[in-house]
C-alpha cells in the first residue's frame, strides 16, 4: 500500500451530528465536487467512534485520496492511530473536523499527524455545511434542512414549527443508532440524506419505519431503567448524582442521562461504568454542563471531554472514586445552583 486510489473515505460519529455531517460531505465530493477535494470522487463511509478509530484505520485495504474525520472527539492515544496510518498511506490527505472540548485541549497533537484541522464550537455539521457555503456550494433542500435542526438542537436553541417533523425524525434516528449501533442502516440514512433526487427511493419508507420501530423500543426500556435511577438520585451541590452500578450495553448512556434530566428536571451527573474505565455524562440546562465540564477538568477528575452545551460526555480519571467525585461536583455546581 502507498499510493492512493480515487476516492475519499469518511469517518463518521454514529450520532445525528456525526450521520449528517458525513452525508453533507457525501454530497459535497460526489454531486459538487467541492469539498473536500476539488472534482467528482466516489465517497465511502462508515460510522465509528473515536476509540475504535486506530482499528478502523488499521482495516483500510486502500489508501484514499482524502480521509475525512468527523465529529470524532479526541482521545488519549488517537494520535497514534492517525500516525500509525500516515506511515502507511503517506499520500492521503487526512481533514479533521470537530467541536467537542477534548480536541480544542489537544489540537497541537492533532495538527502534527492530519493536513487539515477545522473545529469550532458549533456542532460539525454547521462546520461542514458552512465550508460548504463559502465555496459557493449549496445541499438539497433536504440535508439543508437537517443541518439547520442539528445545530438548533445542539445548540439548545427550540426548532422552529416549520422544522418541527425533521426535528422528531433527528431524535429519532439518534435513538434507533444509539439502540442498535447497526452499519447497514447507518449507510442507509447516509445514502438517503445525500442523494441528488427530492424524490425519495421505496425503501426510504422501509427504513424510516425501521428508524420508527428501533426509537420506540429505547423509550420504553429508558424510560423503565430511567424511573428506578431517578430514585436513587443523591443531591451532591446543585445537581442529581447518579451511578449506574452495573453498564447495560444495550442501552444508550445519553439518551439514558437525556432521560432522568427530564423526569428530575434537574442537572444531572451519570456515573457510567465501562470496561477499564468509567464515564461521567452531565446533561442540563444550555451552557452549565460545558461549564461544569471545563471545571471538572481543571479540578483534575475528568479528561477526554466529548459532547455539546446542554450534554457532556468524558472520562473520569483512574482513582477518581464516588467521594473525590462528589467533591469535585459540589464546587462545579455552585455556580448554577439556580439552573436546571
Amino acid at each position: 500500500m502507498g499510493n492512493v486510489e480515487d476516492y475519499v473515505y469518511v469517518l463518521g460519529d454514529w450520532d445525528a451530528d456525526g450521520l449528517v455531517s458525513s452525508a453533507l460531505v457525501k454530497y459535497s465530493q460526489e454531486s459538487l465536487g467541492l469539498y473536500p477535494l476539488s472534482g467528482k470522487y466516489v465517497v465511502k463511509a462508515a460510522p465509528t467512534t473515536s476509540r475504535n478509530l486506530g482499528r478502523v484505520l488499521r482495516d483500510i485495504s486502500r489508501c484514499p485520496k482524502a480521509l475525512v474525520l468527523l465529529d470524532l472527539p479526541y482521545v488519549r492515544g488517537l494520535e497514534h492511530g492517525l500516525r500509525r496510518f500516515k506511515k502507511v498511506c503517506r499520500d492521503t490527505f487526512i481533514i479533521y473536523v470537530d467541536h467537542h472540548i477534548s480536541t480544542f485541549d489537544n489540537v497541537g497533537k492533532l495538527e502534527k499527524c492530519v493536513n487539515s484541522i477545522l473545529i469550532n464550537p458549533s456542532p460539525t455539521t454547521r462546520i461542514v455545511y458552512e465550508k460548504i457555503r463559502s465555496l459557493g456550494g449549496r445541499v438539497t433542500p433536504r440535508l439543508e434542512a437537517f443541518a439547520k435542526v442539528i445545530t438548533y438542537m445542539d445548540e439548545g436553541v427550540k426548532v422552529p414549527s416549520s422544522l418541527e417533523k425533521i426535528g422528531e425524525l433527528v431524535i429519532e434516528i439518534s435513538k434507533a443508532l444509539a439502540v442498535a449501533k447497526d452499519e447497514t442502516l447507518w449507510l442507509e440514512l447516509l445514502e438517503w440524506l445525500s442523494e441528488k433526487s427530492l424524490i425519495p427511493r421505496k425503501s426510504v419508507t422501509k427504513i424510516l419505519s425501521k428508524v420508527s420501530e428501533l426509537a420506540k423500543k429505547l423509550d420504553k426500556e429508558v424510560k423503565e431503567i430511567a424511573l428506578d435511577l431517578s430514585m436513587s438520585a443523591k443531591n451532591v451541590g446543585y445537581v442529581k448524582y447518579v451511578r449506574l452500578k452495573k453498564k447495560d450495553n444495550a442501552i444508550s448512556s445519553t439518551v439514558l442521562a437525556s432521560k432522568i434530566y427530564y423526569i428530575l428536571k434537574s442537572t444531572i451527573a451519570l456515573r457510567v461504568p465501562k470496561r477499564g474505565y468509567d464515564l461521567l455524562i452531565i446533561k442540563g440546562r444550555k451552557g452549565v454542563p460545558y461549564r461544569m465540564a471545563i471545571k471538572l477538568r481543571d479540578l483534575g477528575v475528568i479528561e477526554d471531554i466529548g459532547g455539546h452545551e446542554s450534554l457532556i460526555v468524558a472520562k473520569l480519571k483512574g482513582g477518581v472514586d464516588d467521594s473525590v467525585l462528589e467533591i469535585a461536583l459540589r464546587e462545579a455546581s455552585l455556580p448554577y445552583r439556580m439552573s436546571s
